[in-house]
């Protein structure tokens, strides 16, 4: 993912399901108007691949990204940071909207 965008959505999935905070922050994006997003890119975090990529794409018609990282599977602020850095630096978003879960509160502060 090297391209800007205007917004970037940032969700996590647990065995294989959005986490329920991440559901509320993609939830939000309904309530913005299109003008204020703008484009939107999703960068979804997940400890194993699944079809949560697939369906959020599916039902969002936004680009979809599933980060496999190991990393993510054992989730640290510190591991969080050091792979979103470079992803979120390289899509130049305008907007970041990510979920608001004990996580988010961790790494997204950092960022």
């Amino acid at each position: 993912m090297h391209c800007h965008c205007d917004t970037l959505l940032i969700l996590e999935s647990i065995g294989g399901r959005l986490d329920p905070g991440s559901e509320a922050a993609w939830g939000m994006t309904d309530y913005l108007h299109p003008r204020i997003l703008g484009s939107v890119r999703v960068l979804l975090l997940e400890s194993n691949l699944s079809d949560a990529a697939a369906e959020i794409a599916s039902r969002s018609g936004y680009d979809v990204f599933a980060i496999t990282d190991p990393l993510v599977a054992n989730y640290t602020h510190e591991a969080y940071r050091r792979i979103l850095a470079p992803l979120i630096l390289a899509a130049a978003p305008t907007l970041v909207i990510t979920a608001d879960t004990a996580s988010g509160a961790q790494w997204a502060p950092a960022m």
